[in-house]
C-alpha cells in the first residue's frame, strides 16, 4: 500500500508586516501573499490527487483572527473539502485560545461539520479512509501551559520547572500514541513542537529559546510512525536525516520577516510505501 499526502504548517494568515493596502482588494498585500501560497499548495495537492493533507498548526497569526482572515482560510479549506481530500489540522500555539472555554481559531470547521476536515485540539489518533486505503494520523497539538497550571500540584511551578513538566507530559503522550496506532497501516505523527537542535529563523531565536518545551528527536522518531510531520519552526529541515522515520519541519509557507529572507519556503509532498517514506 502506498499513500501520498501534503504536509504543511505555519501559514500564519494575518501577518501584515512590511505590507501595504492593495487597492484592488482592500486587503494587505502580505495577507494576499500568504493566501496565494496556501492556495497554490492546496491546488497542487488536488492536481496530484493526494490521499490526505496534514496541517501541523499555526493557521493564523493570532488565535482571534479577523473575519477577513477567516474567510481567506475558509476559501482554501473549502476547495480541498470539495475535492474530497481529508484534512487533519493540529492546533498550534498561535491557534490556541488564551483563556479556558474559548474556541481555538479553526474550531469553526469542526462546528460546521466541514466534510473531511478533522481538528485535533488534544492528543488523539484520527482514522482516515483515503482513496488508497486506511491511514492513521496521531496528533500532538501545542502543549499549552494551561495543561499544567490547572492542576493543583503544578499551579505554582516556576518557568523552568513548568517547561520540564511539559516536556515530560509530551513524551508520555507520544509513548501512548505510538503504543495505540495500528502499524498495519501507514501512520503519521503530526505535532506542533520545538525540537532540540532545530535551526531557527531570525526572530524565532528570541521567541523559542527558553520559552518553549523542547523535545529530543528520539522522543518523536518512534518505529510505529512512518513519518513525523512537524510545525512551529519556520525553517524547512529533517531532524532525523538519513534515518527512519523522517522527522520533518515543512517550514512556513512564506517569509514572516527579514530574518527568513534567505530561506526556501514551501511545503512537503510525501509518499509512504512498503519500503518507507519518500
Amino acid at each position: 500500500m502506498a499513500v501520498t499526502f501534503l504536509h504543511i504548517a505555519d501559514t500564519h494568515i494575518g501577518v501584515e508586516t512590511y505590507g501595504r493596502l492593495d487597492p484592488a482588494t482592500g486587503l494587505n498585500t502580505r495577507v494576499l501573499d500568504f493566501t496565494a501560497c496556501l492556495e497554490y499548495a492546496f491546488d497542487e495537492a488536488i492536481e496530484r490527487q493526494v490521499d490526505f493533507v496534514v496541517f501541523s498548526g499555526d493557521a493564523y497569526k493570532a488565535c482571534d483572527p479577523s473575519a477577513t482572515h477567516q474567510r481567506q482560510l475558509a476559501i482554501c479549506v473549502h476547495r480541498l473539502s470539495s475535492a474530497g481530500i481529508p484534512l487533519v489540522i493540529v492546533i498550534g500555539n498561535h491557534d490556541a485560545p488564551v483563556a479556558f472555554g474559548k474556541a481555538n481559531s479553526v474550531d469553526i470547521f469542526r462546528t460546521l461539520g466541514t466534510k473531511g476536515v478533522h481538528v485535533a485540539d488534544s492528543d488523539c489518533i484520527i482514522d482516515l479512509d483515503t482513496r488508497s486505503g486506511p491511514v492513521q494520523v496521531a496528533c500532538l497539538p501545542w502543549l499549552h501551559r494551561s495543561h499544567l497550571l490547572a492542576m493543583e500540584d503544578h499551579k505554582n511551578l516556576i518557568e523552568s520547572d513548568l517547561l520540564q513538566h511539559l516536556q515530560q507530559l509530551g513524551a508520555r503522550i507520544v509513548d501512548g500514541l505510538s503504543a495505540r496506532v495500528d502499524t498495519r497501516y501507514p501512520v503519521v505523527l503530526a505535532a506542533h513542537v520545538a525540537v532540540a537542535d532545530a535551526l531557527l529563523s531570525g526572530s524565532e531565536q528570541t521567541a523559542v529559546i527558553g520559552r518553549d518545551p523542547i523535545f529530543l528527536t528520539s522522543t518523536l522518531a518512534r518505529p510505529a510512525f512512518d513519518y513525523v510531520a512537524l510545525g512551529h519552526i519556520h525553517r524547512h529541515q529533517d531532524m532525523n536525516a538519513g534515518a527512519t522515520p523522517p522527522v520533518v519541519y515543512s517550514g512556513s509557507i512564506d517569509r514572516i520577516d527579514f530574518g527568513e529572507e534567505e530561506e526556501a519556503k514551501g511545503c512537503c509532498f510525501v509518499t509512504i510505501d512498503q519500503s518507507g517514506p519518500g
